[in-house]
């Protein structure tokens, strides 16, 4: 075998990894919408039964897939609601929430068994969990708002 053969394979490699990443990324596109859909759902669940048990109150607004979380704040003349927006970020393949206090990404990914999954610290989590993550420090900012 001389290097021409190695470098072909190398090629051949190359090409097949690529086309795995693409049907990958395909895969997360196809999915995404759906998962940030349920994610969507269960924030607006969540917020219900924290209104319901007066636990505190946030706002929705917004497009399909750049949802707006709105915080009022105590009415002092100089405070205005914290706005929050939740997006889908197909060229990342990730959802976000950004605020003035907040930049969190959840990143979606194939797992091994073709399914596709939100993450958060590295690790798949249950749209559930991703939701309280969201949740917990815009309606319980003493305990879990930024430091």
């Amino acid at each position: 075998m001389t290097w021409i053969d190695d470098d072909m394979a190398e090629r051949k490699r190359r090409e097949q990894s690529l086309a795995q990443l693409q049907a990958r990324e395909a895969e997360v596109n196809i999915k995404a919408g759906t998962i940030f859909e349920n994610l969507w759902g269960e924030i607006l669940a969540r917020l219900d039964e924290a209104e319901e048990k007066d636990a505190g109150q946030v706002h929705t607004n917004g497009s399909p897939f750049e949802r707006k979380l709105i915080v009022p704040q105590p009415q002092t003349p100089d405070q205005r609601p914290k706005e929050y927006t939740l997006a889908l970020i197909n060229r990342h393949q990730a959802i976000s929430l950004k605020g003035a206090d907040t930049n969190l990404i959840f990143p979606l990914d194939l797992g091994p068994d073709k399914v596709v999954r939100i993450k958060h610290d590295g690790e798949p989590k249950p749209i559930e969990e991703i939701a309280r993550t969201i949740l917990r420090q815009l309606v319980f900012p003493d305990m879990y708002g930024p430091k």
